[in-house]
């Protein structure tokens, strides 16, 4: 039988055989699967299109600190996909809605941090620097913070000519900045722009629909076309076909 490396876990820092981890959870894909369990991928640096299955993947976390993480993600998959916060269509402006504050939380920064200490090139984008070791101890520790360490706010993304959360698409991470030199980085996945703010110190701007800890969040809403960052990937995916053509 053959022994399994081990390495250390990089959330419990121990040396275990490690699990092919998803940076981005699986099930978060599967809207925007094809009738074989596909997902197109489009990439922005080759002009080139691919179907990959599963997401992406990379050996990061022991099975228990996998099971440890999988609590988070159980309470958003239940949320987000049963329970349904998003109406659909949406007929509004702005949507407000309660959460539990400590797992759904907890669940968006696994997926910052995860991304952090990725060596994915899709991933490239999220450098935490100090604060990658913080978020490890607080994901550990079951430890959400105060609402102003690692804020969070999102936009609700419409699918372009339709009023339906764009639940199938998911973008690389592309980086923001933010008043007063502040760094934070953008995720588009489950319909929704989410920003994370990588510092403690928030403007009033920034705080004003961000999840508060009585689990509130506001989310505005605006078409995906309107986002920035999806615009230009998808400029620069065109740009690069036409110059490999």
């Amino acid at each position: 039988m053959r022994q399994l490396t081990t390495m250390p876990c990089r959330l419990c820092l121990n040396d275990d055989a490690l699990q092919n981890s998803h940076i981005i959870p699986e099930f978060l894909y599967r809207p925007g699967y094809d009738e074989k369990g596909r997902l197109l991928e489009l990439s922005g640096d080759v002009g080139r299109k691919k179907l990959i299955q599963k997401g992406y993947r990379e050996r990061l976390l022991c099975a228990g600190c996998e099971t440890h993480i999988g609590r988070f993600e159980k309470y958003f998959a239940d949320l987000w996909y049963q329970t349904d916060p998003l109406p659909n269509p949406v007929t509004t402006n702005g949507i407000l809605r309660s959460f539990d504050y400590q797992p759904f939380k907890l669940f968006l920064l696994s997926i910052l941090w995860r991304a952090g200490i990725s060596e994915r090139e899709e991933f490239s984008t999220v450098r935490l620097g100090p604060y990658e070791n913080e978020l490890r101890e607080m994901l550990l520790h079951e430890d959400p913070g105060p609402d102003t360490q690692f804020q969070i706010y999102g936009l609700v993304l419409l699918a372009p000519q339709t009023a339906s959360p764009c639940h199938g698409t998911i973008m690389p991470p592309a980086r923001l900045r933010l008043p007063a030199g502040q760094t934070g980085y953008e995720f588009i996945f489950a319909g929704v722009s989410w920003n994370f703010i990588s510092s403690k110190q928030t403007t009033d701007a920034i705080r004003l629909g961000a999840l508060s800890e009585s689990g509130t969040m506001s989310f505005p809403v605006r078409s995906l076309e309107d986002d920035r960052n999806f615009t230009q990937f998808m400029k620069d995916y065109f740009a690069t076909r036409r110059r490999n053509r």
